[in-house]
């Protein structure tokens, strides 16, 4: 399999088609998104998805107390820059679907 991302665009493209078909993923062109429903992917895909999101968690949990001050200022000190982009929009998108408690980590 080949995986390309592109800002929010993924390109995936496979040398050899996975067993499971693609079910519900079609995009409608007049709006260019898909909304909450049943998808189906090839599990290689989702064993990526959920291997990349392991990943990020464990190099987030590797920053230092000092150095997430560091981020916490920037973000305080522009945070109309931040209110404007892509990361907040996915966070508030996630607060949606899986509640607040799926972006806030009480420990830090």
């Amino acid at each position: 399999m080949t995986f390309a991302k592109i800002g929010p665009l993924s390109i995936f493209g496979y040398v050899v088609p996975p067993h499971n078909r693609w079910l519900g993923t079609k995009i409608a062109v007049n709006r260019g998104t898909f909304g909450p429903g049943q998808f189906v992917l090839p599990v290689e895909l989702l064993d990526y998805i959920k291997s990349r999101a392991v990943n990020a968690a464990e190099v987030n949990g590797r920053i230092s107390p000092a150095q997430r001050a560091i981020i916490e200022a920037d973000l305080r000190a522009n945070i109309d820059r931040f209110r404007s982009s892509g990361q907040f929009q996915a966070m508030m998108e996630d607060i949606e679907l899986f509640g607040r408690d799926a972006i806030i980590d009480r420990d830090q």
